[in-house]
C-alpha cells in the first residue's frame, strides 16, 4: 500500500488478507464489532485500542498511523 493509504482502508484490507472476521477481531482487541466497522470507515480508535491494533496486526497498523490521520482529521475539519 501506498503512503497516502489510510489506516482506515489497511485495516480492512488486513482483515481481508488474513481471513480475519471483524467479530474475531473485535475480540482480540477487546471492542465491540460497531467499534471495529467504524474505524474501518472514519472513527479513529483510542490511544489504548491502537496499541491492541498493532498487537493484533503483527505491526502492520501502527499507532502512529492511526495518530497521522487523526490529525489529518481534524487540520480538514478546521478549514471546513
Amino acid at each position: 500500500m501506498d503512503e497516502n493509504t489510510t489506516p482506515h482502508d489497511k485495516l480492512r484490507a488486513w482483515l481481508t488478507d488474513n481471513g480475519v472476521s471483524v467479530p474475531d477481531f473485535a475480540d482480540a482487541v477487546g471492542v465491540s464489532r460497531i467499534a471495529v466497522y467504524a474505524w474501518m470507515k472514519t472513527a479513529i480508535p483510542s490511544p489504548l485500542r491502537r496499541l491492541a491494533i498493532e498487537t493484533a496486526t503483527g505491526g502492520a497498523i501502527t499507532p502512529s498511523e492511526w495518530a497521522k490521520a487523526a490529525v489529518v482529521a481534524v487540520a480538514m475539519a478546521a478549514n471546513g
